[in-house]
């Protein structure tokens, strides 16, 4: 058994044909805690998410994805804020100190 999130540009839900393009999202799964109001007031905590990093040519069955980690913050501005990200050459990016990281070195920015 599996997950399976699927993104169209379709017009019609539960049609496909319509091709995703590159930064579209491709799926999200969040995280909420009650905060003692109502169904329509949640706390949000967390988010991953997926978007595409291109746009797959006709029947093609692998395009470039990324994977982002966003957590609640409270900096001053609060809201959920992306963290890290799994890029789709396989590096990590550290959003909040700008650090890089892959399996051999360290770049920083």
């Amino acid at each position: 058994p599996f997950m399976q999130f699927l993104s169209s540009r379709s017009g019609t839900v539960g049609t496909l044909g319509g091709k995703v393009n590159s930064n579209d999202y491709l799926g999200e799964i969040r995280f909420s805690g009650d905060n003692g109001t109502n169904y329509n007031s949640v706390a949000h905590g967390a988010t991953i998410y997926a978007k595409a990093k291109s746009t797959p040519a006709d029947g093609d069955t692998v395009i470039h994805g990324e994977l982002n980690f966003a957590v609640g913050t409270t900096d001053g501005t609060d809201g959920v804020k992306d963290r890290l990200t799994i890029q789709e050459s396989g590096r990590l990016k550290f959003i909040q100190d700008d650090v890089q990281r892959n399996s051999t070195t360290d770049n920083f920015s």
